[in-house]
């Protein structure tokens, strides 16, 4: 009568009865796997330590805290070298590319930066290898020189005038440009 009047088996019974001899409760073992679609800390680690292992660049035309990653980046170039690296973590493109979008400020390309000719040619000039040492030391005076003489060009044309009006528009969102750092090149282009 008092398992049919609680509805419960005679193996519940008895469980119950060998537990209670033995001074124990019963633990509920419901919930204990683990759950299906959680990814591994040490598969998240891996994917953030790779994402961070490629060179980032700040801009200074954002308001935002933005980094940049090189231009012929793409997150399905980087997932294919993150399972070229690790083997044996089996991620998905898709948890690859909503990692990356909602943990990382990244974009990809170049942040724009406005250099003159002379001074890209000078750089390019210091940071080569097939230069003598004299010959980079020439090359980093006149930059300094150049660059010397271009702060006073713009200190000069800062002076305040009252006969001139400056008007500026920033077109750097607006318009596809190519990615060319130098000033006379960029404005003189036909767009």
């Amino acid at each position: 009568a008092f398992i049919s009047i609680f509805g419960i088996t005679e193996n519940r019974l008895r469980r119950l009865s060998e537990l209670l001899r033995q001074l124990q409760t019963p633990h509920d073992k419901r919930g204990q796997h683990p759950k299906a679609n959680t990814t591994r800390p040490e598969v998240l680690k891996a994917i953030h330590n790779h994402i961070l292992d490629f060179p980032r660049k700040r801009t200074h035309y954002s308001g935002k805290d933005v980094e940049y990653l090189d231009a012929r980046l793409d997150i399905k170039t980087m997932h294919a070298l993150f399972k070229s690296k690790h083997p044996d973590f089996n991620v998905t493109y898709a948890f690859y590319a909503n990692d990356f979008k909602n943990t990382f400020s990244l974009r990809f390309g170049r942040p724009q930066v406005d250099t003159c000719i002379t001074c890209e040619e000078l750089v390019v000039k210091i940071k080569s290898t097939i230069l003598g040492p004299n010959a980079k030391k020439a090359a980093e005076a006149e930059l300094v020189v150049h660059k010397r003489r271009a702060k006073k060009f713009h200190n000069k044309i800062a002076a305040v005038k009252e006969i001139v009006i400056g008007l500026t528009f920033d077109f750097m969102q607006n318009l596809p440009l190519p990615n060319i750092p130098i000033q006379e090149i960029l404005y003189l282009r036909q767009l």
